[in-house]
């Protein structure tokens, strides 16, 4: 019906020379019925790029039918790079393409507003995709700069700028109640929040969803990533970033990596690998279903899940190793 209304008058007053008065109250009609019907199916779901383009684009639909709006989904958009030469030995890395969308911001303003979810009064849930490379990670997540032998003194953009954009957005965000994060960089977001404010925000928006799931950097590349690089103690911080707080959660999905699976323990931090993500189910009293891949089944998850014969929990694992207590 849209189309109807962008054509120029020129077409539009011999259509309607052939059509009567009452035709054109009719006409009129099935356009706004066609509208209410195709809009809530349109504008459900609305789906962005970190670009400026992409994010301003969908911050002007959301400014007119954010009221339709259920699920928002961020994609980080970084192409992979199969040169190395095109991502650390370019004179001006603000040409290359596969650095960052936006070089050294993070996100678009418009960006940030969306996933700050003002403008979405019935919003239920927010999914972000970050950068998936698995080629010359370090680069992207807080590799040392400049690197030795080289005298170059820019710095390399950091996946971390993008995190700080997105977690500093949702500890805006009062409305969701489901939260997927595809791919998460090893950044603890707890780093990002500067003021009280914030981090009472980020603990609210985890303790009020009902629906978390969250995969991993390294569930998504093929070889493990160096020992000296940032995620090496990452999953030792991850209760206060983000378990501790689920205090409503009744889905939890948590994925790794095939490479290296994750072990899970009930208390402090036991040394040795793979690192530990300590998971305390009496901070989730209403836990009803709990999916975990990639994990070793061991004495620590059994320690987890004891409670299972007064509290049952639907468990579904895959791609687990056992160990011998």
């Amino acid at each position: 019906m849209a189309t109807l209304g962008s054509l120029p008058p020129e077409l539009m007053d011999p259509i309607l020379s052939y059509m009567d008065i009452p035709d054109w109250r009719r006409l009129g009609l099935t356009c706004r019925s066609m509208h209410a019907v195709v809009a809530p199916r349109l504008y459900k779901a609305i789906i962005f790029f970190d670009t400026l383009r992409a994010a301003d684009s969908a911050l002007r639909a959301a400014q007119r039918h954010g009221s339709l709006t259920r699920h928002l989904l961020l994609d980080v958009t970084f192409d992979d790079c199969f040169s190395v030469g095109c991502c650390i030995a370019t004179d001006d890395v603000t040409r290359c393409p596969y650095i960052a969308a936006n070089f050294g911001q993070g996100l678009p303003p418009s960006g940030e507003t969306l996933l700050a979810g003002d403008l979405f009064p019935h919003l239920q849930a927010v999914t972000v995709r970050f950068r998936l490379t698995d080629r010359h990670a370090n680069f992207y997540y807080r590799a040392p700069t400049p690197m030795p032998g080289w005298n170059r003194g820019w710095v390399f953009p950091m996946m971390e700028d993008v995190v700080r954009a997105v977690v500093k957005a949702l500890c805006r965000n009062t409305r969701i109640t489901k939260l997927v994060l595809l791919n998460y960089p090893p950044f603890d977001p707890l780093e990002f929040l500067e003021t009280p404010e914030e981090v009472s925000g980020w603990k609210s928006l985890l303790g009020r969803l009902q629906n978390f799931s969250v995969t991993f950097f390294r569930h998504s590349i093929n070889h493990p990533i160096p020992a000296n690089t940032h995620d090496a103690g990452f999953l030792d911080r991850t209760p206060a970033a983000f378990f501790d707080h689920l205090r409503s959660v009744r889905t939890l999905n948590v994925y790794h990596s095939a490479s290296q699976p994750l072990a899970l323990r009930p208390s402090s931090s036991v040394s040795g690998s793979p690192p530990p993500v300590h998971f305390r189910r009496d901070k989730m009293p209403f836990l009803e279903e709990l999916r975990l891949s990639d994990v070793l089944l061991g004495p620590e998850l059994t320690k987890c899940l004891a409670d299972l014969a007064t509290r049952p929990l639907r468990l579904t694992m895959s791609r687990f190793q056992a160990t011998v207590a």
